[in-house]
């Protein structure tokens, strides 16, 4: 699996996110080490980059200047991990966190989440923040996060956060859009980042054809497929989008979400045909949006 990570950088791709859950840590960490010995144009450099990247439909924006190949280093790319649930506690954030860090064989993360909130008590969220926050002041983490967190969650941690969350990392596509979240996220100044965003697409919900059916259409339309408008809609409506394969052909492919734009006409299509195809594959029934 090493090997597919640094294919996906030398594909273009710079975000590049796992979680201690996953156990995908340490072939992370290889496969970055195997890429960063190579020359490659540069990457996004902070948290502002990637939001700019993912919603970016330039296909230029990994080119480096004046058409140059640039030496890739460790501050080009941005990393992700989440802290397992069975680490959330205040007192074992920290070490988790250099655990992480080892496998991986980095310095720092760009990004560290919290994988979910579920079965946390309400009055430990203020301790744990704390520690969160810690790895920030400590320089082990640039940017600290959450996944999988409602509009309840978000408020147990926003009351008495001195670094807010930056990104909140949820399942979200155009059959489960979530708009009060999406909208509390926004009001806070918290990234949206969507995983999952064509899971639709494999698992092939009951009811779920018309909506199959004009997602073939519009690739048809704008010479695709079917997954890159669902991630082309997801950009488009500001999220941020993470993407999963062990396919190295659908590494190349999956950028081609960037290459076109869908009119407010047909993202608005997509969504009435969405909210018709309701479908959660992850964490149901945990009182979601």
């Amino acid at each position: 699996m090493a090997s597919m990570v640094a294919e996906a950088l030398t594909a273009g791709y710079r975000n590049i996110d796992g979680a201690q859950m996953y156990g995908n840590e340490e072939w992370m960490g290889l496969g970055i080490q195997q890429y960063l010995e190579q020359k490659t144009p540069e990457g996004p450099n902070n948290l502002n980059d990637l939001n700019d990247l993912n919603n970016s439909n330039n296909s230029n924006k990994n080119s480096s200047k004046d058409g140059e190949e640039m030496k890739l280093t460790r501050e080009n790319l941005f990393v992700t991990s989440k802290v397992d649930d069975c680490n959330r506690q205040a007192d074992t954030i920290r070490s988790c966190c250099v655990e992480s860090l080892k496998k991986l064989k980095l310095t720092y993360l760009d990004l560290f989440l919290i994988h979910s909130p579920f079965d946390v008590p309400k009055e430990d969220w203020p301790d744990i923040w704390r520690a969160m926050e810690g790895l920030v002041r400590d320089g082990l983490v640039k940017d600290i996060g959450v996944s999988n967190f409602r509009i309840q969650d978000l408020e147990c941690i926003l009351e008495t956060a001195e670094i807010p969350p930056t990104v909140n990392q949820v399942e979200l596509n155009p059959c489960l859009r979530q708009p009060s979240l999406v909208e509390f996220c926004r009001k806070h100044n918290i990234l949206v980042q969507c995983y999952a965003p064509i899971r639709v697409l494999l698992e092939k919900p009951p009811g779920s054809e018309p909506f199959l059916t004009r997602l073939a259409a519009l690739a048809h339309i704008h010479g695709t497929e079917s997954a890159q408008v669902l991630s082309r809609w997801s950009l488009q409506r500001g999220n941020a989008v993470v993407t999963t394969t062990t396919n190295p052909g659908r590494l190349v492919s999956n950028l081609d979400c960037l290459s076109f734009d869908l009119s407010e006409e047909e993202l608005t299509e997509v969504e009435v045909l969405g909210d018709k195809t309701p479908f959660r594959k992850f964490w149901s029934g945990k009182d979601f949006d």
